[in-house]
């Protein structure tokens, strides 16, 4: 893909590529999570044709484990990469947000932001969060209730 051609080519173009179900990064999450591998390279491959854009950035509700959050990060460094979830379902031991986090810590992911609240509640105030920053890419993996 080139950046000087439009957005919805580049996107189309990202879209065909994640058929083959190839991701750009290794699993970062060592494979626990929810989202296949097709989701994945999708989300990775469209997350890159905003990662050019200063202002873009991408949100994902429900984290879990951060399968897909850190695999997206990854495969787009320089992309603002937020997650959304109060890590309150799927969760009985009570350590999902502490999973993520060493993830994160382990791939230093600099460029990922946690929001630790429940989804209608971060959304009522992520403009505050994403600090002007428009949504490239929006993946709701959640509520699952």
């Amino acid at each position: 893909m080139t950046p000087d051609q439009p957005v919805c080519r580049q996107v189309a173009e990202a879209v065909r590529a994640s058929l083959r179900g190839e991701l750009l990064t290794a699993e970062i999450s060592e494979g626990d999570g929810f989202s296949g591998r097709s989701v994945m390279s999708l989300l990775q491959r469209v997350a890159r044709v905003y990662e050019s854009d200063s202002t873009a950035c991408y949100v994902e509700v429900g984290v879990f484990r951060g399968l897909t959050l850190l695999s997206v990060a990854a495969a787009a460094p320089s992309l603002p990469c937020f997650g959304i979830d109060n890590f309150a379902q799927l969760d009985p031991d009570r350590k999902n947000l502490e999973v993520c986090l060493q993830r994160k810590a382990r791939h230093s992911l600099e460029n990922v932001v946690l929001i630790n609240r429940d989804y209608e509640d971060a959304l009522g105030s992520l403009s505050e969060a994403l600090a002007g920053r428009t949504i490239g890419l929006y993946f709701v993996d959640g509520p699952h209730d």
